[in-house]
């Protein structure tokens, strides 16, 4: 188990370090069977989020085809996006295709919406990807 815990502790030193140069986007973290803990900021690397004072972490949680919450929640969560048979690239070869499921597919599509932002609009900083993503999201209320 300490070596799980000092692997988790790596990755979020990581996405620290990686935070301070570039927006990071990541998933929430998956339901798993069993799981009884929801809470995303105990599950890496949503847990990194508050060790910088520059918070470039986008945390995002996944919804099902009738917008149910199938990941983890809580205080980490940013917002929440499709994470259930979203169409993906195999790895078979170059027409390879699959279906993905869980916050990871989530947090690809949200870092999808950066990119397109940045591609007409290098300059921006961090904090204001991280604001438009956020901001841009569709209120669930």
């Amino acid at each position: 188990s300490s070596g799980i815990n000092a692997e988790y502790g790596e990755i979020n030193r990581e996405v620290v370090d990686l935070s301070s140069k570039a927006l990071v986007v990541t998933g929430a973290g998956d339901l798993l069977d069993g799981d009884r803990d929801l809470d995303s900021c105990k599950t890496t690397p949503a847990s990194a989020k508050g060790m910088t004072a520059l918070d470039g972490v986008v945390t995002v949680g996944a919804t099902n085809e009738d917008d149910h919450v199938v990941s983890k929640i809580g205080s980490c969560v940013d917002l929440f996006a499709p994470g259930y048979a979203i169409p993906a690239a195999g790895t078979a070869d170059s027409v390879d295709r699959t279906v993905c499921s869980g916050s990871l597919c989530s947090a690809a599509l949200a870092a999808g919406v950066i990119a397109q932002t940045l591609r007409s609009n290098s300059k921006l900083d961090i904090e204001v990807q991280k604001s438009m993503l956020i901001n841009g999201a569709t209120n669930r209320d």
